[in-house]
């Protein structure tokens, strides 16, 4: 079985967080985030860090091999949320082609729900950090009755990247950010730019074996 590798970090990263957990610990549909107390880097032993996103009002939980967060604002209007997931291939790509294939297999929504419309999926080839890294788009409309809200849909954007370790190409790594924003909303409140640093924040370091 595959174990994740955030775990060694994580445990270090809750020992600051227990003090302030006890008394502003958030609680969302039963899952218990943490406040984000620090910016220093999340350290995977498969070789990449990244960082929590930047600003005020987040909240961290690690799941499984992914670390996800939460920020904590009035959920009728706006929202946004973001998560690294680990990733673990059988057989590394040998060309280009075989990655987007791959990316689009796991990323692009197929079979969405009657109440999803205007479903969009968009991907292109990143430099720099990866021979096959990926950044990718999902957008699509949420019809789903939300009468908290009074909106007619919601306007839900998912942006995120996919890239594997250039020295380890079975191993890589997963993360994005996703928004919902109320049709109705008369102020396009956005924290885009603290999702785009937390993609930003990705890190390769070489593999010690």
């Amino acid at each position: 079985m595959y174990r994740s590798a955030w775990q060694p970090m994580f445990r270090r990263a809750l020992a600051l967080l227990v003090s302030a957990a006890l008394l502003n610990g958030c609680t969302v549909a039963g899952d218990v985030y943490y406040p984000v107390m620090e910016a220093a880097p999340r350290h995977s032993t498969l070789g990449f860090s990244v960082c929590p996103p930047p600003g005020k009002g987040w909240y961290e939980k690690h799941k499984d091999d992914s670390l996800v967060y939460l920020k904590q604002l009035s959920p009728s209007a706006y929202s946004i949320s973001a998560r690294a997931t680990e990733i673990h291939v059988e057989n590394e790509f040998r060309l280009q082609q075989e990655f987007h294939q791959y990316v689009k297999k796991h990323k692009e929504y197929r079979k969405m729900p009657a109440q999803y419309r205007n479903v969009q999926f968009r991907y292109s080839d990143m430099d720099g950090l990866s021979p096959f890294c990926v950044k990718y788009q999902n957008t699509y409309e949420d019809h789903t009755p939300a009468p908290e809200s009074g909106a007619a849909y919601y306007a839900v954007k998912r942006s995120g990247i996919i890239c594997m370790h250039p020295e380890s190409p079975r191993d890589g790594i997963d993360m994005y950010y996703l928004e919902r924003t109320a049709a109705t909303s008369s102020k396009s409140l956005s924290f885009e730019n603290e999702g785009e640093r937390f993609l930003s924040s990705l890190k390769f370091y070489p593999i010690t074996r």
